[in-house]
């Protein structure tokens, strides 16, 4: 119950926008403006200043209805552009569908990835959902400590000819990764773990391991399938992202999957999204 009020309240300020935009919409049936219009150019003559409502009403209700959906969204957007959509320490698990009308309806150009589940956080920024995706740096402090490892399994595991190309990602960064935590049915695949000395957990930002995941990409061979199992914070995924995945930067994958990890027991990754 909690986390469904949680989830109400993170959705409260776009929900309310729609839930305007269809008042104002269907407001003309319900009240019948047209009709009153109508009455009113019955009694007063066409005059420059009331002849734009002559044509509006000339659509009936249905026309008044768009000009006053319209008008509204005008003055919505205008106002959520400078926003940022997630805000509060609030877990924002949303479907894309809900971002994308956030963006391209209601005018939202900023987007918080803190709390957003990674899969979502690749999707979103790897297709330019948004227009920015603001970090507060502070948070994301410099590294330091460049201790970048990368080992890799069953590199001559004789698979069968359709899985040759599939291939595991393993990016452990916040928390450790135990490849015993990837489903069964993927362990056996060749699997690439870069790793990024970090037994503190602390969320800091490494460019040098961001570039150690860029060289290993761009390495893959053409057709690449890859299942990613990451535990990046949102300032390495955005830049692993940005720079290794978005969509000009990524000619040799041919589809990328992303397991998000589960909150609970042995935090399994289980369930995979096609980003």
């Amino acid at each position: 119950m909690r986390k469904f009020v949680e989830r109400l309240v993170d959705l409260r300020v776009g929900a309310l926008q729609l839930l305007l935009l269809l008042l104002v919409f269907f407001l003309p049936f319900r009240l019948n403006i047209s009709s009153f219009i109508t009455s009113l150019f019955t009694k007063d003559e066409l005059s420059f200043e009331n002849m734009r409502f002559y044509f509006i009403n000339l659509g009936g209700n249905l026309g008044i209805g768009i000009f006053l959906f319209f008008l509204v969204l005008k003055t919505i957007r205008k106002k959520n552009k400078d926003q940022i959509l997630n805000k509060g320490d609030i877990y924002h698990k949303h479907s894309y569908f809900w971002f994308y009308i956030c963006s391209k309806l209601l005018g939202f150009t900023n987007c918080n990835l803190v709390l957003v589940p990674i899969y979502m956080q690749f999707k979103l920024v790897i297709r330019d959902t948004f227009d920015k995706y603001p970090l507060d740096e502070i948070f994301f402090p410099e590294s330091p400590n460049n201790d970048i490892n990368v080992t890799i399994k069953n590199q001559n595991y004789d698979l069968d000819k359709k899985d040759l190309n599939e291939i595991n990602l393993v990016l452990e960064d916040t928390y450790e990764i135990d490849l015993n935590q990837i489903p069964k049915d993927k362990q056996a695949l060749k699997t690439i773990k870069i790793s990024r000395n970090n037994k503190n957990h602390l969320r800091q930002y490494s460019d040098l391991y961001v570039n150690k995941i860029i060289t290993k990409v761009r390495e893959l061979p053409n057709g690449t399938i890859l299942n990613i199992f990451a535990t990046t914070n949102p300032k390495h995924t955005y830049q692993i992202v940005k720079r290794a995945f978005s969509l000009g930067n990524r000619g040799n994958i041919s589809k990328i999957f992303v397991y998000q990890q589960e909150k609970d027991n042995e935090r399994l990754f289980i369930k995979s999204k096609k980003i």
